[in-house]
């Protein structure tokens, strides 16, 4: 599965099945990262600019296929994004990226 933009969050999504792939604050910003999710499935992330100013956050999905939905999990709790890409916690948002 590729992931290039964010889908929108797991409320829009309440009759799928989540599966989680854990990403770093820095991978975000990789041209192509690819990543195995918590149930074995292989992702590649290749995120839009809009990540820079909505930032990546906890709940948020990267991609829809089938039943599932992909969120990322995140190591950090900090928000990456914004001014200059650097993580910021302005918008109130729990376990954000």
């Amino acid at each position: 599965m590729l992931c290039e933009k964010i889908q929108g969050t797991l409320e829009d999504f309440p009759d799928k099945t989540v599966d989680y792939v854990d990403v770093e604050w820095y991978e975000v910003f990789k041209k192509l990262h690819k990543k195995l999710s918590h149930h074995g499935v292989e992702i590649g992330i290749r995120l839009d600019n809009g990540v820079l100013t909505h930032g990546l956050w906890q709940d948020d999905v990267l991609g829809v296929e089938g039943g599932y939905c992909l969120c990322g999990e995140y190591s950090s709790l900090r928000g990456v994004g914004g001014a200059g890409g650097y993580p910021s916690s302005t918008h109130g948002r729990k376990g954000l990226l």
